[in-house]
């Protein structure tokens, strides 16, 4: 598969060395474009994909596009490629808030567009990635998108109305897993533990349940019964979280990083 990236930032990057990683495709059919002359000698020395400065010859070496630009870079992004889209070409947006729609009215018309969410553990292949298809996406676009995506992690096809929700959840959810990380090291280093000792544990608990989650096919609920065993330790521990409102936070926080997304990608309906 010839695929050609469009931003060499970190997730451009970091997608870069998944794709090779993985075999989806050789270095010689990758194909880098950013400004800074800087980071495309370094994921070429990195790597050996071939890189340019400018994005209409990756458009021309390329028969899959990713976009990695950030959303108010991307009226710029696409019309420095729309008159080197092919109706060979498939389009995938990583753009926060920037909606399908918006996309393929900046490129030709028929072109096919792909839109997805991925999150920050694509820097270690463990991301969270959902990903809408655009009215001349085919199947075979969601098979090629899925084989990228699983590259650096799981995929996951939804709705495009749905992204904003993605994007508070999981776009967002890194954040708030570092935040309990931090707070239950914090607890321990209070408890006597030394605090590198600390961050350790809680990082690794949570990659635990996270596992027992995926893993198991058990509801977050059910596993949380079965450690809590009635006038132990643990039960202590979640009455306290229950009475500070742990729970409700959480979902608030979710829900209020969905809203935000919406606000951010109505910014971006004309571009």
């Amino acid at each position: 598969m010839r695929i050609g990236i469009i931003g060499a930032g970190v997730m451009g990057s970091s997608i870069v060395k998944r794709l090779l990683e993985k075999g989806v495709a050789r270095a010689d059919e990758v194909f880098v474009s950013d400004i800074d002359f800087g980071k495309l000698e370094k994921l070429w020395k990195e790597t050996g994909a071939r890189t340019f400065r400018d994005n209409s010859l990756v458009a021309k070496e390329a028969e899959v596009l990713i976009i990695c630009v950030k959303p108010q870079q991307m009226a710029e992004a696409l019309a420095s490629l729309k008159h080197s889209i092919t109706p060979n070409h498939l389009v995938i947006s990583i753009a926060a808030g920037v909606r399908i729609g918006a996309i393929e009215r900046g490129l030709k018309e028929g072109t096919r567009v792909i839109r997805a969410m991925p999150n920050q553990a694509c820097l270690i292949g463990l991301s969270a990635t959902a990903f809408s298809l655009g009215r001349n996406a085919t199947e075979e676009d969601r098979s090629k998108a899925e084989m990228i995506f699983s590259s650096f992690g799981r995929a996951f096809l939804v709705k495009e109305e749905m992204l904003d929700a993605v994007t508070g959840l999981s776009g967002s959810g890194p954040a708030y897993a570092y935040a309990v990380i931090d707070a239950m090291a914090e607890g321990g280093v209070e408890a006597g533990l030394p605090r590198e000792t600390a961050i350790a544990l809680a990082a690794q608990t949570l990659l635990g349940a996270a596992t027992m989650v995926l893993e198991t096919n058990r509801s977050p609920d059910e596993l949380a019964k079965l450690v809590a065993t009635p006038g132990g330790t643990t039960e202590a521990g979640m009455r306290v979280l229950e009475e500070g409102g742990f729970r409700n936070l959480l979902v608030r926080a979710v829900v209020r990083a969905t809203e935000r997304s919406k606000e951010i990608s109505s910014l971006f309906i004309e571009m």
